[in-house]
């Protein structure tokens, strides 16, 4: 809001008086208001497409810095085209000055409140204020050493230990709770909040770093584990590194947060727009389906949503509503129990309309 209310005074009393050759009043127009309410929206959601907001506690402010002037950039450009190209100016030159205020005053107050808020957290991150919950898993020597350097910090990485979860013969860490067995692990990282997972698989059993991944599917967290010398070598994978050691972090996501975000956006927009054209429709429909026999409109029905989330599938009920008395069946070509337009909204999967309201609320995707 700052940079284009600071960007509308430059042009109203210099870039036009210039070219006018005689001074304006200075007005207020709905120009000016439309913009600091519509342009602030845009910049917020460019910067949560590319995954700024998704946990600012991680964020690199040199990454921050970089994106902060690549998306200034394109966004001064998308403005100057849209908004300043018909501007009363004296000469080309006059353009190119109002492009770089613009980029300048966008990107320099992006760049330095951002920087101010990264920097307050990496104070509290490395005087231990603020961190990340986090178990070990295994044992042996790596594990105690790691822990060890971790304690001995003088600025903290985050990594908060509360606990860990040894794992065959191996020394454990003095003084860090057992917080449960392997096999647990799961419902550990839910009852304690974990945030990391460490894994030392010095001498566990095979598959020991699989069981782990596949009991944590659902789990919102970070599982990385000491990486060996292949993995050091090859570079191929996201590492980071406490001192001496190197943790590679075991990635479950399939895209990128942009692209993520960008899945979710479109899925808020189709939806929202299906549900805004089909309501003539769905109006109808359900009148229909009210008047075909007594009971409610709508079928709900418990599915397993992402992460292992449940949540109810809505569709508009196409059977009477004693028709599972005695449990769950498969309906068949000529099932008695399919009232006369249940029998339409199946054959034209009508029925299934109602779960754009699903993919709205984030529980269905597209």
């Amino acid at each position: 809001m700052l940079a284009w209310g600071s960007f509308y005074s430059y042009r109203k009393l210099w870039l036009e008086p210039q070219a006018i050759g005689i001074e304006i009043p200075f007005t207020l127009d709905a120009r000016l208001f439309a913009g600091l309410l519509a342009l602030p929206i845009a910049w917020v959601l460019s910067f949560w497409l590319i995954g700024s907001y998704e946990d600012v506690r991680r964020n690199s402010r040199l990454r921050e810095t970089a994106v902060a002037v690549v998306l200034s950039f394109i966004g001064a450009v998308v403005l100057f085209f849209l908004l300043v190209l018909d501007d009363v100016v004296n000469g080309y030159a006059a353009f190119r000055q109002a492009f770089a205020v613009l980029f300048l005053l966008q990107a320099g107050l992006t760049i330095i409140t951002r920087l101010a808020i990264l920097t307050r957290i990496k104070h509290l991150i490395w005087n231990r204020k603020l961190g990340y919950p986090t178990v070990m898993i295994g044992g042996g020597d790596e594990m105690i050493r790691l822990h060890e350097e971790l304690l001995g910090e003088k600025k903290a990485q985050g990594y908060r230990v509360i606990g860990q979860v040894p794992v065959g013969p191996s020394a454990s860490i003095s003084g860090v709770p057992v917080v449960g067995k392997l096999e647990d692990i799961e419902e550990i990282v839910n009852r304690l909040g974990i945030e990391e997972v460490l894994i030392f698989p010095e001498n566990g059993p095979k598959g020991m770093i699989g069981d782990i991944q596949q009991r944590l599917e659902y789990c919102a967290v970070n599982i990385r584990r000491l990486a060996n010398d292949s993995d050091i070598l090859y570079g191929k994978v996201k590492m980071d590194y406490v001192f001496g050691s190197a943790l590679l972090t075991l990635s479950r996501e399939a895209m990128p947060h942009w692209q993520r975000n960008l899945k979710r956006m479109i899925d808020i927009i189709g939806s929202g727009i299906g549900l805004l054209l089909l309501s003539p429709m769905l109006a109808v429909l359900a009148i229909g389906v009210k008047r075909s026999s007594p009971g409610p409109i709508f079928y709900r029905q418990e599915r397993i949503g992402r992460r292992g989330k449940p949540f109810d599938i809505i569709k508009f009920r196409s059977m009477y509503t004693d028709a599972e008395k005695h449990g769950p069946a498969l309906s068949t070509e000529n099932d008695p129990r399919i009232t006369p337009i249940g029998r339409i909204l199946r054959r034209y999967r009508l029925d299934e309309f109602p779960q754009l309201w699903n993919v709205l609320a984030g529980e269905m995707s597209l």
